[in-house]
């Protein structure tokens, strides 16, 4: 249990670094970075997060069901990727 909400908070944590960086001109040059690249890496960092959470709920109903949501941490990103690079042209 500990290490699902170590990784919840460094997923949030990381996603609000970005957000803030991203945000201010002083700390990043956002008129080089793509919508696709900015979106992904924000969805990249919030989606392990959401997926421990999401497993966390679903272990009160079914240990099996438990580990294959864990298993799509593993297999989101690729898919993640695919879908931005379709969804900007």
């Amino acid at each position: 249990m500990i290490i699902y909400a170590i990784h919840i908070v460094s997923g949030l944590a990381l996603s609000w670094v970005w957000l803030y960086a991203c945000h201010d001109p002083r700390l990043m040059d956002t008129t080089q970075l793509e919508t696709c690249e900015f979106r992904y890496t924000q969805l990249r960092a919030l989606v392990v997060p959401l997926i421990f959470v999401l497993s966390i709920g679903v272990s009160f109903f079914s240990v099996w069901a438990t580990q294959i949501v864990l298993l799509l941490a593993f297999f989101i990103r690729p898919l993640l990727l695919r879908s931005v690079r379709y969804s900007s042209g």
